[in-house]
């Protein structure tokens, strides 16, 4: 008596190969979305962490916001508080793998690790931003520019710790200003995601969403952007910190107004005189 062989046909396989493809097909975006989902709690947490941070700087310096001096990752907003995280680990936003290496090559030599605006030798960009205004340095955010006529250029040194790190002075200084001169801290944002690069700012023009017009810069430091399921995470000058959805709504200067009211970069909002100061300045 013969014995009978048994097996699967050609078809059989076809079919359990193609049901496994849709499978995957459906389960890998899902698993990437939840991956970035605890990402993003991070990242929050992060700004959580340095908007505090940043609310003690306050107290011990006459309740007056950072002022930068320097250029490059020494002059970054978040560099000034760190006495009181003492981890630089935290400046990292987890979805925000930009290496120094591949920054410098493209956008600037003066970021490479031990450039000169990357003295303390950083292999990744730092993630976060600074408000200095919905524009860079345009006044309306927690910094004042003030042109420094005395020794711009000139070099002096920062103690982090046991790390000596000699920074360049600007020739345009980031002034803080006093708390009293912020309307609503509740509304006003302080800090969060951003894609600019040697000393992070929040203005909208760095947040644009990526195009076919862009430079190689702009490709580079804009991955994965927006960074966190379609949005950003931020921190406020009251301490407490939460994801916006990206707004690509396009104002009257042609750049997006990124979280949900324009008037949240703005130190004179009070929450309630949105409508006017739009007007002042155009939007």
């Amino acid at each position: 008596m013969q014995k009978r062989l048994t097996g699967f046909t050609l078809i059989e396989l076809l079919v359990v190969i193609a049901i496994i493809a849709i499978l995957a097909a459906i389960l890998f975006p899902v698993f990437a979305q939840a991956r970035e989902s605890a990402r993003k709690s991070s990242c929050l947490s992060n700004t959580k962490q340095l908007s505090l941070a940043h609310q003690m700087y306050w107290q011990d310096y006459d309740e007056t916001t950072v002022t930068s001096w320097s250029f490059g990752f020494p002059g970054e907003f978040m560099y000034y508080p760190q006495p009181y995280i003492k981890n630089l680990k935290i400046l990292f936003c987890p979805s925000y793998a930009v290496s120094t290496t591949t920054i410098g090559q493209v956008c600037s030599a003066n970021l490479l690790p031990g450039g000169v605006d990357n003295p303390t030798g950083e292999l990744h960009m730092w993630g976060y931003g600074y408000n200095t205004g919905d524009q860079w340095n345009n006044n309306t955010g927690l910094t004042q520019a003030v042109a420094n006529t005395i020794n711009p250029g000139a070099l002096y040194e920062i103690n982090f710790g046991n790390n000596v790190v000699v920074a360049r002075v600007r020739s345009t200084l980031l002034v803080g200003k006093p708390l009293a001169a912020l309307a609503a801290p509740a509304e006003l944002i302080l800090l969060g995601d951003s894609a600019d690069t040697t000393v992070k700012g929040l203005g909208r023009g760095d947040m644009t969403l990526p195009g076919p017009g862009d430079s190689a810069c702009d490709r580079v430091r804009k991955q994965q952007w927006p960074r966190h399921n379609g949005g950003l995470n931020f921190g406020f000058a009251d301490g407490h910190a939460k994801w916006f959805r990206y707004k690509e709504t396009r104002l009257a200067d042609g750049d997006p107004e990124v979280v949900p009211n324009v008037c949240m970069y703005w130190s004179d909002y009070n929450g309630g005189n949105c409508t006017d100061l739009r007007a002042i300045r155009g939007l």
